[in-house]
């Protein structure tokens, strides 16, 4: 609710062209990338908001910010992949420790080439 209404958002991501506002106490309780950030910048001085560079699909950004808010969300073999390393990049490790299960489920020896590429 809080996302859709964009109700005290106090912080924004720019994906490409397109911002996003947020909310810092909600990205902070899922990312360590961001905790971190949030923490740096109370004693350095304020800034509201981040140039995320590694995103670069708004789809990808959606299922993040989703994710971020309501704890689902949709991986399939189109963006597994990009949702892995941005995981890692925030510093999500329980998405990330999930993208590898899913990963590792659907390996097989027909597939392990293709994956490999």
């Amino acid at each position: 609710k809080f996302y859709d209404k964009q109700q005290y958002c106090d912080f924004f991501i720019i994906v490409s062209t397109e911002k996003y506002f947020v909310h810092k106490i909600i990205l902070a309780a899922r990312s360590k990338y961001f905790h971190k950030l949030f923490m740096t910048e109370m004693k350095q001085g304020q800034k509201n908001h981040v140039n995320l560079h590694n995103i670069t699909s708004p789809r990808i950004m959606n299922a993040l910010l989703n994710y971020f808010y309501t704890g689902v969300i949709f991986i399939d073999q189109s963006n597994i992949l990009d949702i892995s390393i941005i995981s890692s990049y925030l510093l999500m490790s329980s998405l990330q420790n999930y993208c590898e299960r899913l990963v590792c489920s659907k390996l097989s020896h027909e597939n392990c080439f293709e994956c490999r590429n």
